[in-house]
């Protein structure tokens, strides 16, 4: 992949990999992340390098899984507004 295809593609994933990196440390590692939310830890890996996108549904999925402690909007902050 070319870095420009590379950017372009960065710029229409836009969420906060600070937000997934809080969702990460709350439950200790990217597979227990995974685990907590039905994924591979390949999906979180691939949220990280910006691969696939984090869905909404998913924000609030991490938002439920932290008890709010990592909200959507920390994850989707392009999706939610606080």
């Amino acid at each position: 992949m070319t870095k420009e295809k590379r950017n372009n593609l960065n710029e229409t994933n836009e969420y906060s990999l600070s937000g997934l990196y809080q969702a990460i440390s709350y439950f200790g590692t990217q597979t227990a992340l995974a685990k907590k939310l039905g994924f591979d830890k390949s999906t979180v890996t691939s949220w990280i390098k910006r691969r696939r996108k984090i869905t909404a549904e998913t924000a609030i999925s991490i938002e439920k899984a932290t008890n709010g402690t990592v909200s959507r909007e920390d994850v989707r902050p392009d999706l939610f507004i606080k």
